[in-house]
């Protein structure tokens, strides 16, 4: 579904095969071997410090190769911080093609408004214009960046601000352009899109018991595509 909105054209998911791609803010290896067997070379960030022992055997790493396809797949992971620290970002590098941030670039988290709870506000560890040009040095030129949120519904008039509730882009559109970005999408609703991929995995489902999700009431989510002149 991201690379589908990524590409717009419909062209981007079939021409995988060699492009290098990072998961900013990986959860697992799952998504870079999925992309992995489609022929990118795909790398992660990944912030957990178990992660660094569950994905520690030699073949977690290296080629994948293609069922019935002379061509490999690559998977590379790094372990850093949760939104990147200078340290992960030397060790990333770049030449990137797509780089996809999830469900941590978001405003609520980094910059929240109405007196959000400070305990809960994810540093970035340096000044917005600093990290967003360390962003800008992942990419290759003409390569891209979604950062993309998934949220709950806002807290009702009257109740405490909710951050997690907050998915707009922590940085201004001409804070973006300021670092050296062209700004393809800015602030836009996926709900209607992510609503139907939510049901179509049972997101919505009771025998997900708590975890089940009012999916028409309280799943939102809102993307900025952005890429490198």
């Amino acid at each position: 579904h991201l690379l589908e909105l990524v590409a717009q054209d419909g062209g981007e998911r079939s021409a995988l095969i060699g492009r290098r791609i990072l998961d900013l803010n990986g959860r697992s290896i799952g998504p870079a071997r999925i992309l992995a067997g489609a022929g990118a070379d795909a790398a992660s960030l990944l912030s957990d410090p178990g992660q660094r022992t569950l994905y520690g055997q030699p073949g977690d790493q290296g080629a994948v190769p293609i069922y019935g396809r002379d061509v490999v797949g690559r998977v590379q992971l790094f372990f850093g911080g949760l939104a990147g620290d200078a340290q992960s970002f030397a060790a990333l590098g770049g030449g990137y093609d797509l780089v996809f941030s999830r469900g941590v670039l978001l405003r609520g988290l980094i910059h929240p408004t109405e007196g959000g709870d400070a305990k809960a506000q994810l540093s970035l560890g340096m000044s917005d214009d600093d990290y967003l040009r360390r962003l800008l040095g992942l990419l290759k030129p003409g390569g891209k960046l979604l950062v993309y949120n998934l949220c709950p519904a806002p807290a009702p008039i009257g109740q405490a601000y909710n951050p997690a509730a907050d998915c707009r882009s922590p940085f201004t559109q001409a804070q973006w352009q300021a670092a050296g970005f062209r700004v393809r999408d800015f602030d836009r609703s996926d709900t209607p899109g992510v609503r139907s991929l939510a049901k179509a995995l049972g997101w919505d489902r009771p025998e997900r018991g708590a975890q089940a999700i009012d999916v028409d009431a309280n799943l939102f989510a809102q993307y900025t595509l952005v890429e490198r002149p």
